[in-house]
């Protein structure tokens, strides 16, 4: 039997950098996911990761105008499953997890070490250099300097609604 045929939900397959750490630590690490579905993620990363535990996940280049309905910035997980990863030349841990909450918010008491995309411009930049928008968009200190000084109107309003995916 294969694990497709053991999935109630699809899973997509989008490679995309993401942070995890332990609920209990500001230990952020960095991987990559593989896919993503509605339930469940699969990620690869250089260190193995105790199956049970709880684990905070967060898309450090969020990818909004290519987001599934169902992809999130953040997400809270238990492990279900760690194994030696299929990669060949590196060796790396692949990791299943089973969400638990997700959410497009970002919030914590250690976010120092959490690095994001801007959602104007796609620079990466600390995560707590970035600013949130009414609309829930994160965006870099050089673009809210931009934005604050647009007027209000047809344009504002377009680049917001740019930033967080609802372009017609």
């Amino acid at each position: 039997m294969t694990a497709y045929s053991q999935r109630v939900h699809h899973r997509g397959y989008v490679h995309a950098p993401v942070q995890y750490a332990y609920l209990d630590t500001d230990a952020y690490v960095d991987s990559r996911m593989k896919n993503i579905g509605k339930e469940g993620m699969y990620f690869e990363t250089e260190n193995p990761v105790s199956p049970d535990s709880g684990i905070h996940i967060v898309m450090t280049n969020y990818p909004v105008v290519a987001a599934a309905p169902h992809t999130y910035r953040n997400y809270t997980a238990t492990v279900k499953w760690c194994a030696s990863a299929p990669s060949p030349g590196a060796s790396l841990f692949g990791v299943g997890v089973h969400f638990i909450s997700r959410g497009n918010i970002i919030t914590g008491d250690h976010l120092d070490r959490l690095v994001q995309s801007c959602d104007l411009c796609g620079k990466m930049r600390p995560f707590l250099e970035m600013t949130l928008t009414p609309a829930a968009a994160y965006i870099c200190g050089f673009c809210d300097k931009h934005m604050t000084a647009l007027p209000s109107g047809e344009i504002r309003d377009s680049i917001e609604n740019f930033m967080i995916g609802n372009v017609l």
